[in-house]
């Protein structure tokens, strides 16, 4: 039987696999019918392989991504943190239905919020919020 975490718990656990980008320990921390979703992809990714290809591809993009916890709402099942992210766009930006953006070599910075659901102490899904707005004035590539 799976160890059974609090789901702030399993958040600061994804947070930190994600600072120390060890992509098998993200996906070992997600159920095998865990889902994702982001405003840059085409649909949710389904399963800790698709996961794991997700912030490969992140990592890609911005190699020196970090995560900071700036509060969270945890449930039983549920658990909202409100983080800010920074990271340097080193590789392309790819967005459905449009062109890929080349790099920039520009350091971001902004908040979003990640939902996460959990059960049997594993993420069974998550969604993630952020102003890809403020990010692309920060790029250069949207006016101020």
């Amino acid at each position: 039987m799976a160890e059974v975490r609090s789901t702030k718990v399993l958040a600061e656990a994804v947070f930190k696999a994600i600072n120390a980008h060890d992509l098998v320990g993200i996906s070992g921390l997600f159920a095998e019918d865990a889902t994702g979703w982001d405003p840059t992809l085409p649909a949710a990714v389904k399963g800790p392989k698709a996961i794991q290809q997700y912030f490969r591809d992140q990592f890609k993009t911005f190699p020196d991504a970090n995560i900071r916890t700036l509060s969270t709402i945890e449930s039983s099942d549920a658990v909202a943190a409100e983080i800010e992210w920074t990271g340097t766009q080193k590789g392309p930006i790819e967005m459905p239905g449009q062109p890929a953006i080349p790099p920039t070599n520009r350091r971001v910075s902004g908040r979003g919020v990640i939902v996460g659901r959990a059960k049997n102490g594993k993420i069974t899904s998550f969604s993630v919020y952020f102003d890809t707005g403020s990010m692309m004035q920060q790029l250069g590539l949207a006016p101020k």
